[in-house]
């Protein structure tokens, strides 16, 4: 009998560690730019959380380096909420998917103003934010963090694994000119 609690105890934890995700709809490059205010380059800093409505929020400073897409300037900061946090080191939540903002990183980031709120918030949780790494002496975005189930609907309706905008490292410059070609083509009659 005890062999039986302990199998499924095992079992129940193992299931419990691996459903630590969320279920979101992939986008693509072109859908992340298409539902973003900002496209911005840019390096986090302050961090303050704060409770709204029994949820915990974290807004984050960005320090824009290069502004891809909106109304905001290289050097201007701009401030991203986040869905969780950490309030006086005792009460946290964590939205598992959410995006991360680690301070002092330089990262590529899709935000969006929410309706409800006007809050700045990431496009599509963790897809929305792409690091910039250093490699072979230089910058290349690296795909978003893998804490998302990415989804997408096929012909028929069904659920299919989806792919991330993008799916290996790419050179900053390259990914960038993408990104206006994409706004310009956005901003052109048709």
């Amino acid at each position: 009998m005890w062999v039986v609690l302990a199998l499924a105890f095992a079992i129940a934890v193992g299931v419990a560690r691996a459903a630590r995700a969320s279920v979101v709809q992939a986008l693509t490059l072109p859908e992340l730019v298409a539902a973003s205010e900002l496209v911005i380059v840019a390096t986090p800093g302050e961090r303050q959380a704060r409770m709204t409505d029994s949820l915990i929020f974290t807004d984050v400073s960005l320090r824009v380096g290069q502004a891809l897409k909106g109304k905001v300037k290289s050097g201007a900061t701009v401030v991203a909420t986040l869905m969780g946090g950490t309030l006086d080191s005792e009460l946290a939540l964590q939205v598992p998917g959410e995006a991360s903002l680690p301070e002092g990183r330089e990262l590529l980031v899709f935000l969006h103003r929410s309706t409800t709120s006007q809050d700045l918030r990431v496009v599509g949780m963790a897809q929305g934010v792409m690091p910039i790494e250093m490699r072979a002496g230089s910058p290349v975005v690296m795909p978003p963090s893998a804490s998302t189930h990415l989804m997408r609907r096929d012909g028929s309706g069904a659920l299919k694994a989806g792919e991330p905008a993008i799916k290996e490292a790419i050179g900053l410059p390259d990914l960038l000119q993408r990104i206006r070609s994409l706004v310009a083509s956005e901003a052109s009659p048709r």
